[in-house]
């Protein structure tokens, strides 16, 4: 791949996969869609705006929310090529931890998810009384993400070619806090060459395609989460940011996705909707139901799938897998969890039912994956989280703990 840096990614999909539609954000009805070259207008709008208020390189921003979005990765991107180091915190944690947090960062600016947040920042205004916020959403009275972007003048352009031409691939990308569930947390400072070997490592260990279509539901705090998108964006995938909810299967089945990465709480959620779907009606599963659930629960992979068992499997699929697949679209292939272990048993079952799925294993605050299950291969052992990644050294990766160096 050529690029050494993360801002690089854009401008590499720009070259060899440009899309009509490269990012798409979906809200119940409501779709908008950025086409390679408008993401790309979208970031300088976010440069010109940051050198507009008077940031300069090595300034910090703080991004406090709890979606992912299009938004979230203009961002990202339109500061990245300039300097400034975009810094994560959690929209989840109490008033004490975030404002510790900001204080040891001490960003110039942040940016929150609604009205909410914004109000518990202008409540530290004593303890940090320079801080600019802006929402993302546009919400009345407020400063928002459009009053922040501005349209790039020529001092702009030649204060961004300069600033990216001095941007080293060992420079700072990123910092990251940890949740600090146990302990106050901690700044990890990520460099544009630690997260492009992570980009390389998941492109070469996972297929996905210019043609494929796949969905981002995570929150971006997740680093594994923001790495994907990298990775999507390397490929030229269509991305579409979703939010979880009750209308998720919905959005999906029009999104027709080909792969996602979810946690195994959502995807339980959904399997409960679709079971509730086939109970529609009734006090219980019919007994044909049942059946094929419990031959889905058999299954340990196709490397090891006899003859009378592979029948049973096509009839299972004829009476309810298929369903299951239309469920998510119709082009469903893979879903691949992170950040938590799923059941083996239930693994099995959607694997069966023709959606395999693909343990991985990260530190999801401090790096990205560490291993993963390759898609497409057929001889998986769900009751592991795969082979390490490339450029990953590791001693003794199981569910509970690892011990990895990587690059």
């Amino acid at each position: 791949m050529e690029f050494r840096r993360l801002f690089d990614i854009l401008l590499h999909q720009h070259m060899h996969f440009p899309q009509k539609a490269a990012l798409s954000v979906r809200n119940n009805i409501l779709k908008q869609t950025y086409s390679t070259q408008d993401c790309l207008d979208e970031c300088m709008r976010v440069s010109a705006g940051a050198l507009s208020i008077g940031l300069e390189r090595g300034d910090k921003v703080a991004i406090i929310s709890q979606f992912s979005s299009a938004k979230w990765t203009f961002l990202d991107i339109g500061l990245m090529q300039i300097g400034i180091i975009p810094t994560t915190l959690h929209a989840g944690w109490d008033k004490e931890t975030l404002l510790y947090s900001l204080k040891d960062c001490s960003p110039k600016v942040a940016f929150v998810d609604n009205r909410e947040m914004y109000e518990v920042l202008t409540s530290f205004t004593e303890e940090i009384p320079h801080l600019k916020i802006y929402s993302f959403e546009e919400v009345p009275d407020l400063p928002h993400w459009e009053e922040f972007l501005k349209a790039p003048l020529p001092e702009h352009f030649e204060k961004y070619e300069t600033s990216k031409a001095a941007i080293h691939e060992d420079d700072i990308a990123t910092i990251v806090y940890t949740s600090g569930t146990t302990k106050k947390p901690k700044g990890v400072i990520l460099s544009h060459k630690n997260m492009v070997s992570s980009i390389q490592a998941i492109i070469d260990a996972l297929p996905f395609k210019a043609s494929h279509h796949v969905v981002s539901m995570l929150p971006q705090v997740l680093i594994s989460e923001r790495v994907m998108i990298y990775a999507y964006l390397a490929l030229g995938c269509k991305i579409h940011f979703v939010r979880q909810g009750d209308t998720l299967l919905e959005e999906l089945q029009q999104i027709r996705p080909h792969y996602f990465t979810c946690l195994p709480a959502i995807l339980y959620k959904m399997y409960s909707s679709i079971i509730d779907q086939a109970m529609k009606g009734k006090e219980m599963l019919d007994s044909r139901y049942i059946w094929a659930l419990r031959q889905g629960r058999l299954f340990e992979n196709y490397g090891k799938v006899s003859i009378p068992y592979f029948f049973k499997l096509r009839l299972a699929d004829f009476l309810v897998f298929r369903h299951w697949r239309n469920a998510f679209g119709g082009r469903i292939e893979s879903i691949l969890i992170s950040n938590d272990a799923i059941s083996p048993s239930f693994a099995r079952l959607f694997s069966a039912a023709g959606i395999d799925i693909r343990n991985s294993y990260a530190m999801v605050e401090t790096s990205s994956f560490i291993s993963t299950h390759r898609l497409g291969h057929s001889d998986v052992n769900f009751s592991t989280v795969g082979q390490a990644m490339e450029g990953v050294e590791s001693t003794k990766i199981k569910m509970s703990m690892a011990m990895v160096k990587s690059k």
